[in-house]
């Protein structure tokens, strides 16, 4: 089990970013880079064991995660951002970060072609009839992306 620890929970939140600050002993990091979209990204993955109070209100959690990614832009800039985590696996770091990443190419691999090509991310719906454009069936005959959108 993986769990994604977002901002709207803030006391769990603060309690996994605590434990990654400052000059504590991480004991499992991984890294990777990978090019994408024309930006380059470095993902750096630390990992420690869940302190006793977390494990007390999240039963069968073993690991608490910090992900780190930097997105370096065409610009040269680079935006770094911390994502966190929770799991209930035992594995190596790199197989945690594989893992990681995985959830992220449904992101990286199906939303952004959605909306570069079909420019969902633009579309207002103001009176809910634009709803079905985007639905099952018509993304379903555009897997291809690179012939036609639907009408």
């Amino acid at each position: 089990m993986l769990l994604t620890v977002k901002g709207n929970q803030k006391t769990l939140h603060r309690q996994i970013q605590c434990q990654f600050q400052g000059k504590r002993h991480i004991p499992f990091t991984a890294t990777a880079q990978g090019k994408k979209h024309g930006r380059d990204t470095i993902w750096e993955m630390r990992a420690k064991e869940a302190p006793d109070h977390i494990r007390a209100n999240w039963p069968g959690i073993s690991w608490i995660i910090e992900m780190i990614s930097t997105t370096v832009t065409r610009r040269g800039m680079q935006v770094p951002r911390s994502h966190y985590f929770l799991t209930s696996l035992r594995t190596k770091p790199e197989a945690l970060l594989r893992l990681i990443r995985q959830r992220w190419s449904i992101e990286n691999e199906w939303h952004w072609p959605r909306d570069t090509q079909l420019h969902e991310d633009a579309h207002r719906y103001a009176n809910r009839i634009g709803t079905p454009v985007f639905g099952p069936r018509p993304t379903s005959r555009c897997k291809s992306l690179g012939t036609s959108t639907p009408a």
